[in-house]
């Protein structure tokens, strides 16, 4: 499917010009651009400088014991929940964002307090599906604080019919904010968080798999010289709508693949465009989905020099950066394992 050129000029328009919102969002422009400038290192870095590597582009290392002594960290944490997505980002500055829940009630919750999490100061869902909220409404009711600052964000797609989304809004409550293309999430001074993708009706498809899959927020998370782009479950509509109207801002130092491993997302020239050095994917072992998909594993293993981690089979995965560098730890396994179950009947690509 081709998004019209038409609506493709309209999206880099909205999203040049923003679209304010209260409390914590602002548009795209407050962030200094989202063209790989306009942004300070976090520490100013001079005494650090002759140690840095060369390049535009955060460079990975064997271990977290390489990166930068004294410099504030990012750490994006791929948690091993099943069949679903619930990661992690703990900024630079100390607080701590949620994006996705995993699949059960209290599945999510668990991980966290296993990592010594007390605290989660914003959540992010994709979009509405129960193996990306599940484990939500627990932890925004146990660990976040109980005021009205804008501090949970989804595309804004309201199932309020499915009893799963009532109770993440529930828990959400006043703290919640439906975020738009083009926006800026504020959450630390010195990281970029950026909304290129979110919708509030079914995009591209009437049904309630791919045409919700396709609301997924995506964001694009900037730290001096490293980036990550989580997409939620996106599929090839959603990520040749991104192609068409953002071709520039998609690249990333890692990338967390869209909708498991699925044959329905990752597309070539998506791949291309991101340009990831690592990739993350988040699934089951042994899934009823037949995910990851051959036809996604094939694409992977013909990228020179892509490296990716997967929860069914390296477990966690913690990716740490200083800002130019960055190291990948998993909790077992070999990473790069391209084994598939089988290929889907019905592959997208583009």
């Amino acid at each position: 499917m081709k998004l019209p050129w038409l609506v493709a000029a309209v999206f880099v328009f909205y999203f040049a010009c923003g679209s304010p919102v209260p409390g914590e969002l602002n548009p795209g422009a407050d962030a200094g651009g989202l063209d790989g400038g306009g942004m300070e290192p976090a520490d100013g870095g001079a005494a650090d400088a002759a140690d840095e590597p060369d390049g535009d582009e955060a460079v990975r290392i064997d271990n977290v014991g390489g990166l930068g002594a004294g410099r504030p960290r990012l750490a994006v944490t791929m948690l091993d929940i099943g069949q679903g997505d619930g990661l992690l980002v703990q900024l630079p500055g100390g607080k701590v964002l949620a994006v996705d829940g995993g699949p059960t009630p209290t599945g999510y919750g668990d991980a966290l307090r296993a990592l010594g999490v007390r605290r989660l100061d914003y959540a992010v869902l994709s979009h509405a599906h129960a193996d990306h909220y599940g484990g939500l409404p627990a932890v925004l009711a146990e660990l976040m604080p109980a005021d009205c600052l804008p501090r949970v964000f989804d595309p804004g797609l309201e199932r309020l019919d499915i009893a799963g989304y009532r109770e993440f809004r529930s828990a959400a409550g006043c703290r919640y904010q439906k975020v738009g293309i083009g926006q800026t999430l504020n959450l630390d001074p010195d990281v970029e968080v950026a909304v290129l993708s979110a919708h509030d009706q079914r995009f591209g498809d009437d049904d309630d798999s791919h045409g919700i899959n396709n609301t997924s927020v995506v964001t694009r998370v900037r730290y001096r010289r490293f980036s990550v782009l989580l997409g939620g479950d996106a599929e090839q509509p959603a990520e040749q709508a991104l192609a068409l109207a953002f071709p520039l801002l998609l690249r990333s130092t890692v990338l967390k693949a869209g909708h498991h491993g699925s044959c329905t997302s990752s597309g070539t020239t998506f791949l291309e465009l991101v340009a990831p050095q690592y990739l993350l994917m988040s699934l089951a072992a042994s899934n009823t989905y037949g995910m990851p998909h051959c036809q996604t594993m094939a694409k992977l293993s013909a990228r020179p020099g892509l490296r990716w981690a997967r929860t069914d089979v390296n477990g966690r995965t913690v990716v740490t950066t200083d800002g130019t560098r960055y190291a990948v730890t998993l909790d077992r396994g070999k990473d790069s394992v391209a084994t598939c179950p089988r290929d889907c009947a019905a592959p997208l690509d583009f």
